[in-house]
């Protein structure tokens, strides 16, 4: 007769329970990862549509002198644009996300971070927590985040592995 393995902790937090997430700013590092991506396609597609480099160059400044810098203002927000557009695009490796991951501050990762490493200790794979996690609405970047503080550590001291028995 085989023993059933116990079942898996409970997820943390229902629906009802959990709050509403809330849309963070995008980090420093995100609106310039955006730029660096945006800002080469403007200045092609400007140099395109005008027929030279020199051109374009003059429709960008007189755009940004006789406005007094709101059409700076405009053509920095259309390269952030086209950047988020083609962050969206590109394969996995190259794109970055646009917010930090959530932290152990906030008391839902708190406790999804605890409910991933309960997980483990009963045996539980990592892509059946990632399963079970996204069925309930987590964000795959919570996910991530509390599989990563969640990861099992070897706790034994080194001298405690067992060695073959002298004669």
């Amino acid at each position: 007769m085989t023993s059933a393995s116990p079942p898996p902790p409970s997820l943390p937090g229902t629906p009802s329970e959990r709050p509403a997430p809330r849309r963070k700013a995008p980090s420093l590092q995100a609106v310039l990862w955006l730029l660096l991506l945006g800002l080469p396609v403007l200045l092609i597609g400007l140099v395109v549509m005008t027929g030279s480099v020199g051109n374009a160059a003059a429709l960008l400044f007189v755009s940004v002198v006789c406005t007094a810098g709101i059409g700076g203002v405009f053509w920095l927000a259309l390269a952030l644009l086209i950047g988020w557009m083609l962050n969206l695009i590109l394969p996995g490796p190259l794109r970055r996300p646009l917010t930090l991951p959530a932290t152990g501050s906030d008391p839902m990762v708190t406790r999804l971070t605890t409910y991933a490493g309960r997980a483990r200790q009963q045996g539980m794979a990592p892509e059946r927590i990632r399963r079970d996690l996204a069925r309930g609405g987590w964000s795959s970047v919570q996910i991530e985040a509390a599989l990563a503080d969640s990861r099992p550590t070897d706790s034994r001291p080194a001298d405690s592995h067992p060695t073959e028995a002298q004669p």
